[in-house]
């Protein structure tokens, strides 16, 4: 999106951020066809434009705890101290079987500029194998406020998807809604971006990013509550700058088909 457009949406919504993250780790579970699936999401440098509007985030499923009382605001896995501003108040509700948080600031400007990451831990993993209506699966998002950069990270277990380069697909739903990368009634909706996907492999600079500056530690933070070393993670990068308010971004590998 041409900065100007960026800005104008930002005025519109009453809230703008330096760089949004997302991050999804994909790693198998034993003894199961399922990958299991945690992501690190969220705004850093977000900060409000105007006092009128209301800024919601949705960010994954309710804590699930077989007894007592359930913090329903609170990350299975904090990061509130890898953060580079302060951490963004907000209040949280329960609606529908998901979790809304409203942001609860009331400062205006780039003095009151906080940071909003959640760890998030999918109810059930995703297949690891290609099935007839399901030959592609990655990550999908929105980015939930304007931004100047968007980096989204799959990071991938040693074993899954070998030699596999994802691909990236870009739709304006409109009012359809979000989109599948496997349905292509889909397809009219897909739009033309210049950005790719880079293969840092296992490089070894592959968790730095400029723009977040403690996120290697972030990342042995959820890889320690996960039981995997970071170590064997490869991963595939996307930077994007002003993205549009609105498209969906995915990130697509082709699934091997099952060992028989």
């Amino acid at each position: 999106m041409p900065p100007a457009a960026d800005m104008g949406m930002r005025q519109i919504l009453g809230v703008e951020a330096d760089t949004w993250l997302m991050s999804m780790f994909s790693a198998p579970i034993p003894d199961q066809d399922d990958l299991l699936a945690v992501t690190i999401h969220g705004a850093l440098g977000m900060r409000r434009l105007r006092p009128d509007v209301n800024v919601f985030f949705t960010f994954g499923p309710p804590p699930q705890l077989a007894s007592g009382p359930v913090d329903i605001s609170r990350s299975p896995v904090g990061l509130q101290e890898f953060y580079i501003h302060d951490p963004a108040p907000f209040e949280t509700q329960l609606v529908g079987g998901q979790l809304i948080h409203r942001f609860a600031h009331d400062r205006l400007g780039r003095r009151a500029t906080v940071d909003l990451l959640a760890v998030c831990q999918a109810a059930r993993g995703s297949s690891r194998y290609a099935t007839p209506d399901r030959p592609r699966g990655g990550l999908a998002m929105f980015p939930e406020v304007p931004v100047k950069t968007l980096i989204i990270d799959a990071l991938v277990y040693d074993d899954v998807f070998p030699g596999v380069q994802p691909e990236l697909v870009v739709y304006n739903p409109k009012s359809r809604g979000p989109a599948n990368p496997n349905d292509p009634l889909r397809d009219i909706d897909r739009v033309s971006v210049p950005e790719r996907i880079k293969s840092l492999g296992k490089a070894k600079d592959r968790f730095v990013i400029a723009e977040v500056p403690r996120y290697e530690e972030m990342i042995s933070r959820v890889c320690g509550q996960i039981g995997h070393s970071p170590a064997r993670f490869r991963v595939f990068r996307l930077r994007m700058v002003y993205p549009v308010y609105g498209f969906q971004v995915v990130v697509a590998f082709m699934k091997p088909p099952k060992p028989q």
